[in-house]
């Protein structure tokens, strides 16, 4: 006998609600308090970079409220919304593949992806190991030394 309980895939729920900050789900109980914790972590991983490489706040998504929808049809427009805002907003591009990932993501990334000779790299931004912003063409932090992709 198979006592094993199989997880629940992950967006089943039709009440769950998307970040726009992060691209977690959660319930409609817990999206709002969730919000304000992920806007504070937005706000203090971007206060450790100098003013002029912080990235701001994504912008929260806004429904038409004049156009009349069910309350599921108004969760996946929203999910949907919230989705393509993480995708476009809270990621940070590859300067030689163009994908975009999470900063701490993006460091992992750069280890296998190996840069086209011909193209020019963009004057990308990454995270070292401390937090500094760093530009991606860059091989050591110039705050703390550290060495970037490691």
């Amino acid at each position: 006998m198979n006592l094993a309980v199989e997880p629940k895939a992950q967006g089943t729920n039709p009440n769950d609600r998307m970040c726009y900050i992060c691209g977690r789900n959660f319930g409609t109980a817990s999206i709002g308090i969730h919000e304000q914790k992920c806007i504070e972590k937005w706000h203090l991983e971007q206060s450790k970079f100098p003013k002029s490489q912080r990235k701001p706040l994504p912008q929260k998504p806004v429904i038409d409220q004049s156009i009349p929808r069910t309350a599921k049809e108004e969760a996946e427009q929203y999910n949907e919304l919230a989705n393509q805002t993480f995708l476009d907003q809270a990621r940070d591009e590859c300067p030689n593949c163009a994908r975009k990932f999470l900063p701490d993501r993006l460091l992992v990334h750069l280890k296998s992806c190996k840069a086209d000779p011909k193209a020019k790299p963009k004057n990308v931004l990454l995270q070292c190991s401390s937090g500094h912003r760093v530009k991606a063409t860059d091989k050591f932090c110039s705050e703390c030394g550290d060495k970037l992709g490691q």
